[in-house]
């Protein structure tokens, strides 16, 4: 081995245990907010090098791939995480957001959202990594793969063909998403943030699964986030009238707790603890730009750089003249520019449970 092979070979592992000891190690999680019901419910630990990696999936969030393990090659499964290459390749604090982002998710499923209808189960397995004799340190999580893919994808394949995809089946749709949200507002005490086509699934039944609860990072879509998230404004309940949400542009300096993207300042967390009826309107906003691309039947471009529906408008064409005049008002009262006009998520989970059953 000659010294420049000596030297490199000494810079890999002196990154590699960098990468280690930036990751949070199994008995942390255990004993941390980070995932508590695990502790009485302990995931398999799978070691990273076992899996078997095959199509990686567009996220810009983390790495999400297509995998196997090792030891049972015919199942697939989704690996949503960190690695290596990612620590090498990113700035620190790209991959640090990252890496934070996937172990909230671990937190928000598996510690602030109960199992509900709807919503991403918590992941099968923990993915971990270990460096000479120290203990394991989680760098990912495994979740089950879903063969239908993603709801933009339904959507996509849809208006590629040419087909309107009945009225029955949109309704059970918006059904779903809405109660998996709703669960999440009112079992959970929690939100989702970055609601949109891409993260949801469908399952082998074509029934929604609501993904990516990361809650933020890397910024939200600019055409289903609410319009008032994208300002620095601070959110109080109304004196003497907790209905009323009061919106108030921060005074002091420019506040930043999102270093990688846009929005700068994420309300969400503020709002959560100060006024959650403010996260639910904004949400509701969400429900209702998403119904509409549902109900439109809206492609998602794919252009590198682009962000996704950008430039896309809240207009309805001719080609939803098949969408019934109820449906449509509804989407408005979600999508109107003053949030204490919106239409509460409870009045939009009973419209919906009864449109579908119009259908039965």
């Amino acid at each position: 081995m000659t010294t420049r092979d000596s030297t490199r070979k000494a810079e890999e592992a002196t990154a590699y245990s960098k990468f280690y000891h930036s990751l949070c190690s199994v008995q942390d999680i255990l004993s941390s907010g980070n995932g508590s019901d695990l502790a009485s419910k302990p995931m398999p630990a799978i070691p990273f090098e076992s899996l078997l990696f095959g199509e990686a999936f567009n996220s810009l969030r983390s790495s999400a791939a297509k995998v196997k393990i090792a030891s049972d090659p015919a199942r697939d499964l989704v690996f949503k995480g960190v690695s290596f290459k990612e620590y090498l390749v990113l700035e620190p604090a790209l991959y640090n957001c990252r890496r934070d982002g996937t172990y909230r998710e671990l937190d928000v499923l598996c510690k602030k959202i109960p199992l509900g209808p709807h919503i991403m189960s918590p992941p099968e397995a923990l993915v971990v990594i270990r460096s000479d004799d120290e203990d394991e340190r989680v760098c990912g999580m495994l979740y089950p793969y879903y063969r239908n893919g993603s709801f933009a994808h339904a959507l996509d394949r849809s208006v590629k063909l040419g087909i309107r995809i009945p009225l029955a089946k949109k309704a059970k749709w918006c059904y779903q998403i809405v109660s998996g949200i709703y669960h999440v507002h009112t079992n959970g005490q929690s939100w989702h943030q970055d609601l949109k086509p891409p993260n949801i699934l469908l399952d082998d039944n074509e029934d929604i699964i609501i993904i990516d609860w990361e809650q933020g990072i890397g910024g939200t879509n600019t055409f289903t986030a609410a319009p008032e998230t994208y300002h620095d404004v601070d959110a109080h309940y109304s004196e003497g009238e907790k209905s009323k949400v009061l919106y108030i542009p921060h005074g002091g300096p420019p506040r930043m707790n999102n270093i990688i993207s846009t929005p700068h300042w994420d309300v969400f967390p503020t709002w959560s603890v100060h006024c959650r009826k403010a996260v639910e309107l904004a949400e509701v906003y969400s429900l209702g730009a998403t119904m509409f691309l549902t109900l439109e039947q809206v492609a998602l471009e794919y252009v590198p750089g682009i962000e996704d529906y950008s430039r896309t408008s809240l207009v309805w064409s001719i080609a939803s003249r098949d969408i019934p005049q109820p449906w449509k008002d509804v989407v408005d009262a979600c999508v109107r520019q003053d949030p204490n006009e919106r239409i509460s998520m409870k009045e939009l989970l009973l419209f919906w449970d009864s449109e579908r059953h119009k259908f039965d």
